[in-house]
């Protein structure tokens, strides 16, 4: 098939998703994220939000997915799932009935460790904006994004720099002595 015939199908899976066949069509989600292909899998694992708002019992196995595929090689790919991640996070870290489905800490670890290898602006955006939302709650991972996210702070564009600014204010307006001792 080519491209948008595939693209169609995974439109259509999306729609179809329901509480008795998610575990199905997310195996045929977890397949895509693999293809050769960038432009699909990329395309695939972007569909994973809908998917997510649409079945909400599907959130912390597609948090899984992600957190598995994170361990790709494929900068295009990571760079997706960072996005994706971002954006289930954002919807789900308050929502009762879901925020116990998933650890944030460790996914929000994951992503710190991989900083470096990640190449995308929108994706290293991400990242650093993900440990600023919950630096609260990651008082001993914080302060080490904040010295990554440092160390490139010269090369990054404008919108890595922002965030990494806004990282910085929020752990000082923290200002608790462990955060403080960390820095």
């Amino acid at each position: 098939d080519d491209i948008n015939t595939k693209k169609k199908k995974t439109d259509i899976l999306v729609s179809l998703i329901n509480s008795e066949n998610w575990k199905y069509i997310l195996a045929e989600f977890s397949i895509y994220s693999t293809y050769p292909q960038f432009e699909f899998a990329a395309y695939s694992i972007r569909k994973l939000t809908e998917c997510a708002l649409k079945e909400p019992k599907t959130v912390s196995y597609i948090l899984d997915l992600l957190v598995k595929i994170l361990k790709s090689n494929r900068s295009v790919i990571v760079a997706e799932v960072v996005i994706v991640l971002r954006t289930l996070l954002q919807i789900n870290v308050h929502n009762v009935e879901n925020k116990n489905q998933f650890d944030l800490s460790s996914i929000i670890q994951r992503l710190i460790i991989l900083f470096d290898n990640v190449s995308e602006p929108v994706a290293r955006e991400s990242i650093v904006w993900l440990v600023s939302e919950y630096c609260r709650e990651l008082p001993h991972l914080a302060p080490d994004m904040l010295r990554l996210a440092a160390r490139s702070f010269c090369n990054d564009i404008t919108n890595v720099k922002h965030q990494t600014l806004n990282l910085a204010a929020r752990l000082v307006a923290i200002n608790d002595s462990e955060t403080v001792h960390a820095l």
